[in-house]
């Protein structure tokens, strides 16, 4: 737990190389929790929902991964199903048993292998599917329920002990796998997207080095049909249908049918796949979600803009004219991906690595209103916080810096000053949110990462003042791309703001009053920096321009020290 975490951190201070001899504390059990991660949700019958994905607790309440909320978006109580380990596709059939896939062993005790079904109750019963890779547990990205079949799509070439490629269709009744419906293997080796207009199943196929999307029709065999066959240039992770002649797509595409459209387009379900060339919503970002409502698309991920206009992971499109971006719809939502989203009575649900929305803490799931899009009452999804740095300060106390969203009862975002006492201090608060913050890579590293949000290393200098490093976009109310230095009460320093492109993770203050700073990024204060930096005295941050490391690009530093020379160690 990570109170346990905080209690040896804190015993064990003394050893920190940023530390000075600090006595143990008599009251270190802290009650820390940071936001969870929602990955799926789905409707059910009474105007509830079921919610799943990496989380411990719900509302207050453990809920492992998976949870039912109450229509009136509280927790239910008396409906509970654990998973051992996460959620991240669901659907209900109309009997309302509800189909849950992710990377999980176990559910409620029972061993099941990355595919499982409840009774609405919550009760496991006997359906086991359980998908293999060439004999190892494979995964399932998506389900799909349209009357009573249930499809499963993933990465699998077996399941139910039958030889099927990335996709399965089951009778919800009875939960028979559909023996005399089987795709062909040319179909692709995984399916990662599902949707169907009542007539047809659209679905994203292919490798990882290509894809393509399909379409089944509903009655008869499991036969692609090749007079609908769009020519997408990359993966598409999202598809919505509105049953009356359109599908919506989004993803990691550039161009379809050889014309520049990136991230989102409209295609027609009649044969042929006609591309909308009209409807052009100009997305800078990576969608993951997508939710149709009359006359508007939600669209849901890491989006930083829409139409020209900034947008933080969340925007609304029309979907008449061009698709134009709405300009009244303008949520802050920080803290990573909305990975889901649902619609429900003037309710838009939201799922992800959520932290907040227009500043208001809304871990892991939120809910805004439909029409002016404020926040609304819901259960929040948390696990518990971390802290990666302590920092003694001059009156006994310390600052934490880590991941997290509260202590107790109180709200303190990724820091938190604790009295000479051991307890929160609940008159001093500086929060520290943003976005993910991608690795800077060398150019032959392969793939790639994000930081999440979060404050990773902390320094105070001879005068008191407090340097704050990690990954966040705000801090104290302030945009603050990375580093922000505060005063000892914790205001930020409004005219230091050096701000970098990556990661910082670690000070060095010198007795002259410069601050060498270090992590992973290109620039710092505007200018070209490898991932080292030294910073003059002074309110404007000024850069040492006669300092320069000049560290490949892709190096990370995890740690600084200054000996009693004046020498810097890396």
């Amino acid at each position: 737990m990570s109170r346990w975490f905080v209690f040896w951190c804190l015993l064990t201070l003394s050893s920190s190389a940023h530390s000075q001899s600090t006595a143990p504390l008599t009251q270190p059990d802290l009650d820390l929790w940071s936001p969870g991660s929602v990955k799926a949700m789905v409707n059910t019958a009474d105007g509830g929902r079921i919610i799943g994905g990496d989380f411990t607790h719900v509302g207050g309440l453990p809920r492992r991964s998976l949870a039912r909320l109450l229509p009136a978006g509280t927790v239910d109580p008396d409906w509970s199903a654990d998973v051992a380990g996460s959620v991240s596709a669901l659907a209900v059939d109309a009997a309302g048993r509800i189909y849950v896939a992710g990377l999980f062993t176990q559910v409620s005790g029972q061993a099941r292998g990355r595919l499982a079904r409840l009774l609405p109750n919550g009760q496991v019963d006997g359906w086991a599917p359980a998908p293999l890779y060439f004999g190892s547990p494979g995964s399932v990205e998506d389900l799909l329920v349209v009357g009573n079949q249930v499809y499963a799509a993933g990465d699998f070439n077996a399941i139910a002990g039958q030889a099927r490629q990335g996709l399965a269709r089951f009778d919800a009744g009875t939960g028979a796998l559909d023996e005399g419906w089987s795709p062909p293997s040319s179909s692709g080796d995984t399916v990662t997207a599902l949707a169907s207009d009542g007539q047809f199943l659209y679905v994203n196929a292919g490798s990882a080095a290509q894809h393509s999307l399909l379409r089944f029709s509903l009655n008869g065999e499991a036969l692609y049909d090749p007079e609908w066959h769009p020519s997408v240039s990359g993966k598409v992770t999202a598809m919505v249908s509105d049953g009356n002649g359109a599908l919506y797509i989004a993803g990691g595409f550039y161009w379809v049918y050889g014309t520049p459209q990136r991230y989102l387009a409209r295609l027609s379900t009649a044969a042929g796949a006609a591309f909308d060339s009209a409807w052009l919503p100009q997305v800078d970002g990576n969608i993951q979600s997508l939710l149709l409502a009359p006359d508007q698309l939600y669209i849901g991920g890491r989006i930083h803009s829409v139409g020209g206009l900034p947008r933080a992971n969340l925007a609304r499109v029309g979907l008449s004219g061009s698709g134009a971006v709405d300009a009244d719809f303008a949520p802050v939502t920080l803290g990573g991906s909305v990975r889901t989203m649902l619609g429900a009575d003037e309710v838009v649900f939201l799922g992800g690595e959520i932290s907040s929305v227009d500043g208001l803490p809304m871990p892991g799931l939120a809910a805004l209103s439909a029409t002016s899009g404020t926040p609304q009452p819901v259960s929040g999804a948390e696990r518990e916080g971390r802290i990666f740095e302590i920092l003694p300060l001059a009156d006994g106390g310390l600052l934490l810096g880590g991941q997290f969203h509260r202590v107790g009862s109180l709200p303190r975002m990724n820091l938190l000053r604790l009295t000479p006492q051991g307890f929160p201090d609940p008159d001093w608060r500086s929060d520290f949110d943003g976005q993910p913050v991608p690795y800077i890579k060398s150019p032959d590293f392969p793939g790639g990462f994000d930081f999440p949000p979060g404050v990773w290393a902390l320094a105070r200098d001879s005068s008191g003042r407090i340097y704050v490093g990690g990954a966040f976009s705000h801090g104290g109310g302030l945009q603050r791309s990375n580093v922000a230095r505060l005063q000892a009460d914790g205001v930020v320093d409004a005219g230091w703001n050096p701000g970098t492109d990556g990661v910082v993770n670690t000070f060095a203050p010198d007795s002259a009053g410069s601050v060498f700073v270090a992590g992973n990024f290109r620039q710092i204060a505007g200018q070209s920096r490898g991932s080292l930096a030294k910073l003059g005295d002074g309110p404007g941050a000024n850069l040492d321009a006669l300092w320069q490391a000049n560290l490949d690009v892709g190096a990370r530093v995890e740690d600084l020290e200054l000996d009693g020379t004046g020498s810097l160690f890396v």
